[in-house]
């Protein structure tokens, strides 16, 4: 009321005119700290509404003190408090369910934030000897170690909200993630870290309570689960026991990470056991319509394995699959996977976009089991087999037969990365064997950095056109990119922004929810 009083004596001063998306608050919107707060029930853009709304308001009583209508301005008062209160309950109860899983929505957002643009990075703290501090000096003591690293930490997150993200782990580490910053910066920050835990590590403690530090680049990690980012954070904390950067971003530095994930994973998972039809599944994601329209036209079928806690990415498995002569019996485990799930494919889609390595397609065991399926329980279904750029070229000969003697098509995945010849691609397009080219997601990711990538996709796009290719665009990650593409007029879309990969119920959840709230008939009109 003050406020509104003072306002009647003209004093403006508390109704400053700012525009909303130049205000703070839509800029903290965009701190990874608010896209994780919201990030399950991906609330921020409802969230950002709901502040446009109160911007809407708050010029509403800007005009009404002016014009001296000071009535309606103190309706209008009225209302612009509601509004804000009903934003602040909803603000406290995110915070409170954040806080209350904190490892579990950092992990969770982390997996989120790859497919984000920007520079990732992943680091952690690990405070020395907790356990034997605690049965030393007690409890109470550790506390009051993890609480000053925890304090550090504080400091640094108040001062780069805009790119970090941290929280307290457990067995005395904490998880940091720098988001969208350049290497120099967040390995200052490392530093400067590491320099205050030597400088600090006795202070107003009865014993040295040291950490060490480790980080490593993760921007081309990609898809990853949650059981592989918790043994990231494994190597990370052994490697901060060791000698060397308190950050690595080569390129080697992340193949290291990933020999040693595939050798846990070697260690604790012998592939042959896994590889029966009980542990094997699929995940699917939409191919998108890149227009208005946003319509479905194809799930690409993805192989996963289950895993104790949730399922795991088979592309982490793909090279020892392939290694050990394994890659046929995946494959015909993921083909029956899709049979076992057609009565509710059938109602999420009539077109299926299934990965096959050539060893599969090479074995008539599998060629007949596919073309039995494709005249039995798939015969709704348009299959397209997709094959890299590498296969298609070394099994140019098998891949005419099976379409001349089995009417298959085929998707050249990952095209751009330099293995085909355009002399064979136009071959197989004017034969129909090839209906789609599938761009290699690197392509996607360089989209705007250099204009390379766009006068290649360019290029596709005219070459695609005139054979009557249908162009798959992957790993679109950004709104900006989506744009970009659909004014390059390419036809489909695939990645985190128009779908993320699911179970087969959860989609069809997903879309008879979507098409009940929009009353929209079939596979049109929405995005997700």
């Amino acid at each position: 009321m003050d406020a509104v009083r003072a306002a009647v004596r003209g004093d403006l001063s508390r109704f400053p005119l700012v525009a909303a998306g130049e205000s703070a608050f839509a800029r903290a919107l965009r701190y990874p700290e608010s896209m994780m707060i919201c990030l399950d029930l991906k609330l921020c853009d409802q969230i950002e509404e709901q502040y446009r709304g109160i911007v809407r308001q708050g010029a509403v009583l800007h005009a009404l003190l002016v014009a001296g209508r000071h009535e309606q301005a103190y309706l209008a008062w009225q209302d612009l408090r509601q509004r804000v209160g009903q934003l602040e309950q909803l603000l406290g109860a995110l915070y409170l369910e954040a806080r209350s899983n904190g490892i579990g929505r950092f992990l969770g957002f982390v997996q989120a934030a790859l497919y984000l643009p920007g520079r990732k990075y992943l680091a952690v703290v690990n405070l020395q000897h907790l356990d034997h501090i605690n049965k030393l000096y007690g409890n109470e003591v550790g506390n009051r170690a993890l609480d000053r690293v925890e304090a550090m930490l504080r400091e640094e997150f108040e001062r780069h909200r805009e790119w970090l993200l941290y929280t307290r782990g457990i067995a005395g580490d904490f998880y940091l993630l720098g988001l969208g910053v350049e290497a120099d910066r967040f390995r200052g920050l490392l530093e400067r870290l590491a320099a205050r835990g030597r400088r600090d590590s006795g202070s107003e403690l009865p014993v040295d309570a040291g950490f060490r530090l480790q980080g490593i680049e993760i921007t081309r990690l990609g898809e990853i689960s949650t059981e592989d980012l918790h043994l990231v954070i494994q190597y990370l904390t052994d490697r901060a026991h060791r000698d060397g950067a308190v950050l690595e971003t080569s390129a080697e530095a992340v193949e290291a990470m990933l020999d040693w994930l595939r050798e846990r994973y070697r260690q604790a998972l012998d592939l042959r056991t896994r590889l029966i039809e009980e542990a094997t599944d699929i995940f699917i994601q939409p191919l998108v319509t890149l227009d208005e329209s946003r319509e479905i036209h194809a799930f690409e079928v993805l192989g996963r394995f289950r895993g104790e806690n949730g399922y795991l990415s088979a592309g982490l498995f793909i090279d020892d699959l392939i290694a050990l002569g394994l890659a046929p019996l995946f494959d015909r485990l993921v083909l029956q996977a899709v049979i076992r799930h057609a009565p509710t494919l059938a109602k999420v889609t009539s077109r299926l976009f299934v990965n096959v390595s050539a060893a599969s397609l090479a074995q008539p065991d599998y060629v007949q089991r596919l073309v039995d399926a494709l005249h039995g329980p798939l015969e709704g279904f348009e299959v397209v087999m997709e094959l890299t750029e590498q296969v298609l070229l070394e099994h140019r000969a098998l891949v005419r037969d099976l379409h001349e003697e089995h009417g298959l098509t085929f998707a050249i995945d990952d095209f751009g990365t330099g293995y085909s010849t355009l002399q064979l691609v136009i071959e197989l397009a004017l034969e129909g064997t090839v209906s789609y080219l599938k761009l290699d997601g690197s392509l996607t990711r360089q989209l705007g950095i250099t204009e390379a990538s766009e006068r290649i996709m360019q290029i596709t796009r005219q070459m695609a056109k005139e054979l009557n290719l249908v162009t798959v665009v992957e790993f679109i990650e950004t709104l900006v990119q989506a744009e970009r593409l659909e004014a390059l007029q390419m036809d489909l879309g695939q990645g985190y922004l128009l779908g993320v990969p699911d179970p087969v119920p959860v989609w069809q959840g997903k879309l008879a929810y979507l098409r009940s709230k929009a009353s929209l008939p079939g596979e049109s009109g929405f995005t997700f």
